[in-house]
Order: structure tokens, then C-alpha cells, then sequence
């Protein structure tokens, strides 16, 4: 795909995640769906939850759009978009309803599993694949661990995708689409943050 190619779509995703966010800042405020602070919080006064959810559904319906463009990266957005849905889901219950650590853990975990069995090399042995499960779901709680820090999980997440941008045109490895769409959806969500 075209630079100019790229960068339209780049745009196209900033945008729409920016409303998307917009949108539902909108809505939590108005349903009173609110992260109030606490002692790993960076902001003093109530703020809206459920941001993320319009950057997932953006970066998944652009995946589908996209799907056959990028063939070597479509087996990786399927994988993304399985597991990506089924942990924006559990997010926004817990935003919604509180729900226990347990229970999201669990869920976090069944999608690691998922992730390592769909993507791990075949000839991985079980103590690998085992480490690549918990490497896959710790990474899922340090993440949500920077979410309660004002901007630091965006700014974390635009930095690391267009890196990845960056290394796969380098490097020709075809791997572009992903970190792309997680740069540009995570400035989208920035513009809120």
C-alpha cells in the first residue's frame, strides 16, 4: 500500500476514534458511567469511562474493511479482533458494573491462551507456550494499570504503534496495518485524554 494510501487511512482512523470517544464521553457523562479518583489516580475530579471501547470497535472495523489488503497480517487481525472484542467487552461490564478482579483475570487469561494457541509456532513446547500465556496476560494488566494515569496508556500506545510503523517500513516486513491502526486510533482517543 501507498504512503498517501497509508496516511489517508491513518487520518480516516484518527478521526473516527476521535468521535467515537467524543460520542461516548458524551454518553457516560450523561449515564454518570465515571471513574471516580483514587490513589493511583492522576485526576482529582470524576471522569468519564469507556473510552477505549470506540478506539477497539474502530481498529476492528477497519480490520475487517481492510481484510485480503494486508494478507500477511490477516491471520494476526483475526486473532486481534477475536481477542480484542472479548477484552473491550469485559472492560466496559467492568466500567459499567464494578466487576471482580477474578473475574476479569479470568477472562484475561482465556484470551491469552487463545492468542498464544492461534499464533505460537507449532513446534513451541508447553513450557514456552505457558510463558507466552502469562507474558500475554500480564502485558493485558500492566496496560490497564496505566490506564488510571491521565494520557500515559494513549501516549504509550501511539508511541509504540507508529514505532512499529516505522521498524516494518524499514525493515519490509510487511507488518504495518496493526501498529498503524493502534497509533492512529490511541491519537484519536489522545484528543480526549
Amino acid at each position: 500500500m501507498s504512503p498517501t494510501l497509508l496516511f489517508t487511512l491513518s487520518l480516516a482512523v484518527t478521526l473516527s476514534a476521535s468521535i467515537g470517544v467524543g460520542l461516548m464521553r458524551r454518553f457516560a457523562l450523561h449515564r454518570a458511567i465515571l471513574d471516580i479518583p483514587n490513589e493511583r489516580s492522576s485526576h482529582i475530579t470524576p471522569t468519564p469511562r469507556g473510552g477505549g471501547l470506540p478506539v477497539v470497535v474502530v481498529i476492528l472495523a477497519t480490520l475487517l474493511f481492510t481484510r485480503g489488503q494486508f494478507p500477511g497480517e490477516d491471520q494476526l487481525g483475526l486473532v486481534m479482533m477475536t481477542g480484542g472484542a472479548l477484552i473491550a467487552m469485559i472492560g466496559w461490564l467492568d466500567d459499567c458494573y464494578h466487576l471482580s478482579a477474578a473475574l476479569r483475570f479470568s477472562c484475561q487469561l482465556l484470551v491469552s491462551v487463545l492468542a498464544v494457541a492461534l499464533l505460537s509456532p507449532a513446534d513451541a513446547g508447553w513450557l514456552e507456550k505457558a510463558f507466552q500465556v502469562l507474558i500475554v496476560a500480564w502485558s493485558i494488566n500492566f496496560y490497564n494499570f496505566m490506564d488510571g494515569i491521565d494520557g500515559l496508556a494513549g501516549t504509550e500506545a501511539v508511541m509504540a504503534g507508529f514505532a512499529g510503523v516505522g521498524l516494518a517500513w524499514h525493515f519490509g516486513s510487511g507488518f504495518i496495518l496493526l501498529p498503524l491502526l493502534l497509533a492512529s486510533s490511541a491519537l484519536g482517543f489522545l484528543w480526549w485524554n
